[in-house]
């Protein structure tokens, strides 16, 4: 659940992607107001989410929360672009330099810290994928 204020939105041109809930039940709890919007403009397309989704998600990393993000992520239909099919702690940096495609991959997951005030990692655990 993301608390704070959410913009009540009343769709124009856009589309509802994900309606706004008051509790997490879908068949009970609708707010009457769309969470997130999608939106073509021209070759374009707009997505909106209309609450603090990314302070929530800062402050907690709920898996849900996650799943909808990743959601209005994937209704921008990036087909043409270059996209990591793995466990969420995989992290993908890609940039174009003289004319080559040049992409970075980031492990973030680990088996622990040494101490619980200093964020020193002994062991970064494979992240099954394979090149």
């Amino acid at each position: 659940m993301v608390t704070g204020a959410w913009q009540k939105v009343k769709t124009a041109n856009a589309s509802e992607l994900a309606p706004l809930l008051n509790q997490q039940e879908p068949s009970v709890n609708l707010a009457g107001t769309p969470a997130a919007t999608i939106n073509r403009v021209g070759k374009g397309v707009v997505v909106a989410m209309h609450g603090p989704v990314f302070r929530d998600y800062h402050q907690s990393h709920y898996p849900l929360l996650r799943r909808f993000i990743g959601d209005c992520i994937g209704a921008l239909d990036t087909s043409k672009m270059i996209h990591v099919d793995g466990p969420w702690w995989i992290e993908m940096s890609a940039r174009k330099k003289e004319g080559r495609t040049l992409i970075q991959f980031v492990n973030r997951s680990s088996s622990g810290y040494t101490a619980p005030n200093r964020h020193v990692v002994e062991n970064v655990p494979d992240a099954g994928l394979s090149p």
